[in-house]
């Protein structure tokens, strides 16, 4: 059922699969709602959830972006497509500002993050590393100075940057120990610098 606000249909081929799509008429988020075409009839519900449209799309081998703005601020949804399945990969968010947020999915449930290089293409965007630049920073559990880990980073201790405090204060870290396990943490952005490569 096609609601109120899509002015606009269109038949489409997607990765080998034919589709009804209807969009909104916006001028910057012109988000779909997308039908697969089976056997000549148009199925009923749409391929995602209404309240996940699919905006300015693109496609890319086997999977479709979607690219919207939010504030300001673009993001793109990855979708892996298979058969008639549109599977959420990650997320990137704030593609634009620098720093590249990507939150990654399991059966549409986040479960994990990176920060990675702010590159026009996705599968461009590599990790941001960091290195430590005082002689000793303490760990914490979470990004409030005062929860601290019973452990610590030295000098050149080189990390992957998974996330950011909303105040840009603090940086969640992945280090790889010397017994091969990696400690997950959060550290003080005074404390280290990003490496240039």
């Amino acid at each position: 059922m096609i609601n109120n606000g899509y002015g606009k249909t269109t038949l489409v081929i997607i990765i080998g699969r034919k589709y009804l799509i209807a969009t909104t008429n916006s001028d910057i988020n012109k988000c779909s709602l997308v039908f697969l075409i089976k056997d000549n009839e148009i199925k009923e519900k749409p391929v995602l959830p209404e309240k996940n449209p699919i905006c300015n799309y693109s496609i890319n081998k086997n999977n479709v972006i979607s690219s919207w703005k939010d504030e300001g601020k673009w993001n793109e949804d990855i979708y892996q497509v298979s058969d008639e399945k549109w599977t959420l990969m990650f997320r990137d968010a704030c593609v634009g500002c620098g720093i590249v947020k990507r939150t990654y999915f399991k059966e549409g449930v986040a479960t994990e993050t990176a920060l990675l290089k702010d590159e026009s293409i996705y599968t461009e965007r590599a990790p941001i590393f960091g290195t430590v630049s005082v002689e000793k920073t303490v760990l914490l559990n979470s990004p409030i100075m005062t929860d601290r880990k019973n452990s610590y980073l030295i000098a050149g201790d080189h990390f992957k940057l998974l996330d950011m405090s909303d105040n840009g204060e603090f940086y969640k870290i992945s280090y790889q120990m010397k017994s091969g396990k990696s400690l997950t943490a959060w550290i003080n952005s005074d404390d280290f610098s990003l490496d240039e490569k």
